[in-house]
């Protein structure tokens, strides 16, 4: 629990690390957090470069930027928050597995074999 709260507080102070994405495109990335946001049924608005996102369309709960590899979380209110928060963490951690998936599309696992008898028989 005490390693949970170091990142957290770690997460708070200094913000979320996106450097790990590559070919890191700042407006790509806050368009993607902001559709995630709206997929997991948050109410999000954008103003300059800011998403406020909350649990509904009364209170907005965080104010998130993100600046050079950077996304920076301010609490709004309390209530709500660490959900929130958490949907962030899942965020980058959806961001991470979409990073592996296209390294992995890229490397090709079948043989290129060129076959002028095309006409023959394929056993199996």
């Amino acid at each position: 629990m005490s390693n949970l709260k170091k990142i957290i507080r770690r997460a708070m102070k200094h913000g979320f690390d996106l450097s790990f994405i590559k070919n890191y495109n700042e407006r790509e990335v806050f368009q993607g957090l902001y559709e995630y946001l709206l997929k997991n049924r948050y109410y999000c608005s954008m103003e300059e470069g800011v998403i406020y996102a909350g649990p509904d369309i009364i209170e907005d709960v965080a104010e998130i930027r993100i600046h050079n590899e950077t996304m920076k979380v301010t609490p709004l209110a309390e209530k709500g928050f660490f959900d929130l928060l958490v949907t962030l963490f899942k965020y980058i951690s959806y961001v991470a597995a979409e990073q592996e998936e296209k390294g992995e599309e890229d490397i090709s696992t079948e043989d290129a074999v060129d076959d002028d008898d095309s006409s023959e028989e394929i056993w199996l």
